[in-house]
């Protein structure tokens, strides 16, 4: 997991430098202490905080895990005081108790610190919007619904096709004129929930659900379920918040334009919707995944990461065509 986490909090990595040495010339801190960034929820529910000061080691603790840029820094300015008031000799085994004189003192400067660096520095109040978009077959779920390739008189079935098989098919341009696709086990709940899902990237989804700034997507080729509301409790009984993750169809398109073109139009309207700074975009298929990363050049002020997963699960950056 650690590929993904180079891109985590990206906003507060950009402020805590000039924040600290803000910070230290404001309460005249000569030496800055050690400070040791955590990004885990875990780790602040266990210790019931968002960051610790170690007196005899002078080393701060500060975890970033989901929370707000302004958020952060607050607690970086209350643990600088304490190193203030250790290095002044102040502290005692008792400084640290709620309502103490040393923590009313940092709760109180720590505020002041936030007042004049924020009306400086504006950006830090700032929301930093983050898309994280998954494709549903090939990417969540393996999936073994096929499409039936149908001669338009006859109806008579001509091919039967795989997920991947499909994918092929319409890059190469193989489909006849007298003939269609047939979507109809794609439209069928009932075989959706037989489907086995893709641990890797169902971990990486249901762990960006619950991010502060996140928008978390499922944008499938499928066109609507013929019984939406068995599809959505296959969602939640693997583990997706249905509240916080929507789906977007791109069968619901009926243009004559491709696949990757459908989801991409869908993905540059919620960029537009949710004023996201960042986006990444987790898919089984390079054509879509190139659909996405051309949407640079209609959103210049976006950063676009592009995830194709494996047929072993596996998540890899790509780069685009070479």
């Amino acid at each position: 997991m650690k590929k993904f986490r180079a891109y985590i909090s990206e906003n507060v990595q950009k402020h805590l430098n000039h924040f600290v040495d803000y910070a230290c010339s404001h309460l005249d801190i000569e030496h800055p202490p050690h400070i040791n960034i955590v990004d885990d929820k875990a780790e602040s529910a266990k210790n019931k905080s968002f960051g610790n000061y170690n007196p005899s080691e002078k080393h701060i603790n500060l975890n970033i895990a989901g929370r707000h840029t302004a958020d952060v820094l607050r607690t970086l300015a209350h643990e600088l005081v304490h190193h203030k008031q250790n290095v002044l000799g102040e502290l005692h085994p008792e400084s640290g108790e709620t309502g103490s004189d040393h923590e009313n003192e940092a709760n109180s400067m720590a505020g002041v610190i936030m007042r004049n660096y924020g009306k400086a520095n504006p950006a830090i109040f700032e929301s930093k919007k983050v898309g994280h978009i998954f494709d549903m077959d090939g990417t969540i779920y393996k999936t073994t619904a096929k499409v039936r390739v149908r001669d338009k008189h006859t109806g008579e079935v001509v091919h039967h096709l795989s997920h991947d098989e499909y994918n092929k098919h319409v890059h190469n341009k193989e489909l006849q004129p007298h003939q269609h696709y047939d979507f109809d086990e794609f439209r069928s709940s009932r075989r959706f929930n037989k489907e086995k899902p893709i641990q890797n990237t169902l971990r990486k989804l249901k762990n960006d659900q619950h991010k502060k700034d996140s928008k978390v997507y499922i944008n499938t080729a499928r066109p609507n379920f013929d019984n939406k509301h068995m599809f959505l409790r296959k969602l939640r009984r693997d583990g997706i918040d249905t509240n916080k993750v929507h789906v977007d169809r791109a069968g619901n398109d009926l243009s004559p334009i491709s696949v990757a073109q459908k989801k991409a139009k869908i993905i540059s309207k919620r960029i537009r919707q949710n004023k996201m700074k960042a986006v990444h975009f987790y898919d089984d298929d390079k054509n879509n995944l190139n659909a996405f990363l051309n949407l640079k050049k209609t959103h210049p002020g976006v950063k676009f990461h592009a995830w194709h997963v494996g047929h072993d699960g596996s998540i890899n950056k790509y780069d685009g065509e070479k």
